[in-house]
Order: structure tokens, then C-alpha cells, then sequence
């Protein structure tokens, strides 16, 4: 243990971010049917083997499997998953996740 236990305490409710406004990105709450079409060239097999180096995670083969993945990680209940949004051309441009919240 870390610290002086807190008597009475209880962890509050897991907030839920939608959208968060950048002035060069957007972060939205990642989506199958509004970024699988443009997250298919980022994580898609014309991706340099390179960006994968350090990932668990192979470049997907095409949109099927892609939709998978994708689908995989939104059911988990651990981690929030976003898209990021180049606000110039409104694409994603990649993805990331926050996990252990409330830990």
C-alpha cells in the first residue's frame, strides 16, 4: 500500500469523453462505421513494417480485418479507445487508448 488509507472512501463513476477540440486535431471516441475507411491506410498492409516494430499488433490484410480489430478493442471494457482527426481534411489518422483508469 501507498499512502494513508482514506476511510469512506469510493471510487467515483468512469467519465466517458466523446470529443476533444484541438486546434490542428480532434480526438473522438473511435468509431467502426466513421474510421475504418480511413484507418485501412494507416494500419492496412501498405504500412512500412517498421511502424509495427514495437506493437503487438501486425499491419491487418484489409477491411475485414480490419473491422475486427477494431470491433475487439471496443469491446473491451478496460480501456477507452479514440480516433484522431486531422481537423484539415477530417481523416483519421490513427488511434490510441486509455487504460487503467480509476486504478
Amino acid at each position: 500500500m501507498i499512502g494513508e488509507s482514506m476511510e469512506g472512501y469510493t471510487p467515483g463513476e468512469l467519465t466517458s469523453i466523446d470529443l476533444l477540440e484541438g486546434r490542428y486535431a480532434r480526438i473522438e471516441a473511435l468509431s467502426v462505421e466513421k474510421h475504418a475507411e480511413d484507418l485501412l491506410v494507416v494500419y492496412g498492409p501498405d504500412t512500412p513494417q517498421e511502424m509495427w516494430t514495437y506493437l503487438f499488433q501486425e499491419p491487418v490484410a484489409d477491411m475485414e480485418e480490419l473491422v475486427s480489430l477494431l470491433n475487439q478493442m471496443l469491446a473491451r471494457k478496460d480501456r477507452f479507445y479514440y480516433a484522431i482527426i486531422d481537423k484539415a481534411t477530417g481523416k483519421a489518422l490513427g488511434t490510441f487508448s486509455l487504460m487503467r483508469i480509476g486504478q
